[in-house]
Order: C-alpha cells, then structure tokens, then sequence
C-alpha cells in the first residue's frame, strides 16, 4: 500500500477537483482519494510518494485510433505483418507513457489487435487496454475500400454477416464507413439498419465514419453508438444525437491537420 500525493486531483466525476490532493492504492486498486490530510487520516504510516506540482487524474482514453497505422512511416508499410505488429506496441507503449490508458482501435490490419492483446495478456507487453472495432465495413468501392483494414461488403444480410463474423475474431465494437470526401452517402439506410440491429443482438455497440450532413441524418435514423468525425454536423443534428444517446467522436486532430494542410496548398 502508498500513498500519492501532488498538487491537485481530478477524480474524473463532474466538477471533483481537489487541491494538495492525495491518492491511496493498494495492489493496483485506489483505496481512497480526497485531500491529503483526509487520506493521511484514513491510512496513518503508509509510505507516501509526492509528485509535488503535479496533477493526478483517470487515465486518458483515445477513442479513435487505428492501431498499426503506417501513414506517417512509409517504411514500415512496406515490412510484413510482424514488422506492423511491433510498430504498432512502440506506439501503443508511448502512449501509455502519456496517460492514455485505454484505446479504440477503429479498424486495423486482422490478426493486429489480437496479437498485441495477448501479448499484454501474457505480460509481454505493457500498452494501453484495446478495445477494437476489427475490420471496417464499407461499401464496394467506399472509403478505405483499399486498405487491409477495411472489408467490402454490399446488402444487408452481407453485412449480418460480416458483423458476425468480426465478433467472432474478437471485435469488441463494429465500424462502418458511411461516406468519403463527397456528399454521397455510400450505404443505403436499410444497410445501416442492418448493421446497427445486428450489433446489439451480439452486446456490441456501432461507430460510423460519417462527415457529411446527409449520410448523419441516416446514421442518427439508424441508431449508432457513436459518429466518428461528423466534419459537417449541424446542431439540429447535435441535438438528435444528444436526444437519442449518440456520442459524437470529433476527430480533432484531423480537423486541425486538414485545415493546415489547406492552408499551405493556399499560400503555394
């Protein structure tokens, strides 16, 4: 058992900050956390370590990742599977360096993300928890359609059984990708259906890659879990989704990174 001690805490709950703030643990659980002096009285002679100015807080969860991604190394793209595969736990182990604790893997390469979680498992590795879509399902020629870590597939009994079949390779969530960089939704409302109806059948929940304001409203009518991106989402649409419990993932940083980008071609 130790205490730690630091500047402040945010528990993580609402408005809970706490100054000169301390934090119990005992075997990887958190015991108790509050004010020092509270905690101190709690768990009189336990060891203390002070991080001085510092702040604790709940480890950090990324939402969208792609595990094993190689766009910013071109020289791992051209490795084998094993090359991505440590690749990928470089990365994941610098993350975790920084707080991130828990990941969502929105589509990779098939057998990355199991690899990975059972070499955690078998204390190989120490990376953030995944928690991975599989596979993405697009459309026949849709976004991504190239990549390995997206799966064609058309209909809405095709996609039952795509669904089904990325459960049963340990997807723990599934992922569509309803649209790319035209105003064109890519899959019909009844296939969205189908996808969204099939998940929870199995305990899963449904992210969709949707940034226009036409492909959301299906994506709202169909009843995701969460929409990825949303570069376009009007606040009626906000309100819907706030109304019917879906969770928007913005995508900052590639908001930010495209507009850069934008910039620069403008100013060339």
């Amino acid at each position: 058992m130790q205490i730690i001690t630091a500047r402040r805490l945010i528990a993580g709950k609402g408005k809970a900050v706490w100054e000169n703030a301390a934090l119990c643990m005992e075997g990887g659980l958190i015991k108790a956390a509050g004010p020092a002096d509270l905690v101190r009285d709690q768990y009189p002679n336990v060891p203390e370590h002070d991080y001085g100015e510092a702040t604790i807080l709940p480890g950090l969860i990324d939402m969208h990742i792609h595990v094993g991604d190689t766009q910013s190394r071109p020289d791992v793209a051209q490795g084998g599977q094993l090359t991505k595969i440590l690749f990928a736990a470089w990365e994941l182990s610098q993350a975790l360096k920084r707080g991130i604790t828990t990941v969502r893997d929105v589509a990779s390469e098939p057998g990355v993300c199991a690899a990975l979680r059972q070499a955690a498992d078998m204390g190989f590795l120490k990376i953030p928890r995944i928690v991975t879509c599989g596979t993405a399902l697009a459309a026949s020629g849709g976004h991504g359609w190239p990549l390995k870590s997206v799966e064609e597939v058309d209909g809405p009994w095709k996609i039952r059984e795509a669904v089904r079949r990325n459960i049963r390779e340990g997807a723990d969530w599934i992922k569509a990708m309803a649209d790319e960089t035209a105003d064109m939704p890519e899959y019909t409302q009844e296939e969205l259906d189908a996808l969204v109806q099939e998940c929870p059948r199995h305990g899963k929940k449904a992210a969709v890659h949707a940034s226009f304001a036409s492909t959301v409203d299906m994506c709202i009518k169909a009843g995701f879990d969460t929409i990825e991106h949303g570069i376009f989402l009007t606040p009626q649409q906000a309100r819907a989704m706030a109304q019917k419990g879906i969770a928007w993932v913005p995508t900052a940083a590639v908001c930010t990174r495209i507009a850069r980008e934008r910039e620069q071609m403008m100013a060339d």
